[in-house]
């Protein structure tokens, strides 16, 4: 018996890791073909390229594992059951609550691995891309003025559709963009930039500037999905602290439970059980990722972004569980106990 739980476990687990890896791969040639036109236009370096696309390759493992854990579950419980393996074993007195949970804990063990890649290279990931897109917070000039920037792409020697504002006690007193900038002897080239001044309340023309390559992105590692975990614990309480540590267990906790209900599902319908298994953690992901987002604003709590989905999986896998253990969890199980396919 120890030996089946076990050798269903290793499938679900091998099959996992290749459709992580494979998921991981499509992911990469997005990415690649995304950061290669920067390339085209002479935005960033070759050598550039090669670490813009390898930095998020963790943070989208991490993304998908849910998805690959679901989908292999599905797959391998299919696979058993095309075989005639899974009439045999269950036929024998194989508990099918307990095949189910071993896929489970196989998603779980997915979940941590894809995690554990994403915690371990985070200081180079956010080092890489924490800052693109994301509003930054640095000192400004003046003892009481705060400067926010952004960026569409910034690398270590260019940065692209450059927004700045300058903020002194609260009040905004200039504001900038600028199409490019690039890093040169230790300063900022601007192309196509302006900015705006207002003096007693008098917009007037201003030169804005930008903080270095290695402090703006110093600066944008604060609360994120490929922030460092110490750094999250370290940081000040805000909402998107509490979101992304919440994210990190929920995300690991999703993949296990989507995973354990694979099994079920092949056992209910098989033709339907791979597509409806990816289908259904995709569903769940984009659902919690963007429930995380909403919490790093502060649109709702941190607590609410995590715990609902993954209290709508516990209670869809105990569903799941329980019927399977009513339905099919006797010795009886055969051919015969299905209908035909």
């Amino acid at each position: 018996m120890i030996t089946l739980y076990r050798r269903f476990l290793l499938d679900v687990l091998l099959s996992g890791a290749g459709i992580l890896g494979l998921l991981g791969v499509v992911l990469l040639a997005f990415d690649g073909v995304e950061h290669a036109r920067l390339m085209a236009h002479g935005s960033i370096s070759a050598a550039a390229w090669i670490a813009e696309v390898l930095a998020r390759v963790p943070g989208r493992l991490a993304t998908v594992a849910p998805v690959a854990t679901a989908a292999a579950s599905a797959l391998v419980a299919a696979r058993w059951q095309r075989s005639g393996r899974l009439v045999g074993v269950l036929g024998c007195g194989v508990s099918p609550v307990r095949l189910a949970l071993c896929s489970g804990l196989a998603g779980l063990l997915l979940g941590l691995f894809a995690g554990g890649v994403r915690e371990a290279s985070s200081p180079w990931t956010a080092g890489e891309v924490a800052a693109d897109g994301a509003w930054v917070t640095v000192a400004g000039p003046g003892p009481r003025d705060v400067v926010h920037v952004r960026a569409e792409v910034l690398t270590g020697h260019q940065a692209r559709a450059v927004q700045v504002v300058t903020v002194v006690d609260g009040k905004l007193v200039s504001r900038g963009e600028a199409r490019r900038a690039n890093w040169r002897d230790g300063r900022w080239e601007l192309v196509g930039a302006r900015g705006l001044a207002w003096n007693e309340g008098r917009p007037d023309a201003a030169v804005f500037e930008l903080p270095d390559p290695v402090t703006w992105r110093r600066y944008a590692v604060e609360a994120s999905a490929d922030t460092p975990l110490d750094r999250l614990l370290r940081s000040p309480p805000s909402p998107a602290r509490a979101a992304w540590l919440a994210e990190r267990w929920s995300s690991i906790l999703g993949a296990a439970l989507l995973a354990l209900l694979g099994l079920p599902w092949v056992l209910w319908d098989r033709r339907s059980a791979f597509l409806g298994t990816i289908a259904l953690s995709a569903t769940w992901r984009v659902g919690h990722g963007g429930l995380v987002a909403v919490a790093a604003r502060g649109g709702c709590a941190a607590w609410m972004a995590s715990v609902v989905p993954v209290v709508a999986l516990l209670v869809l896998a105990g569903v799941a569980l329980w019927a399977v253990d009513r339905t099919l969890g006797r010795p009886a199980y055969s051919a015969t106990s299905r209908k035909p396919e």
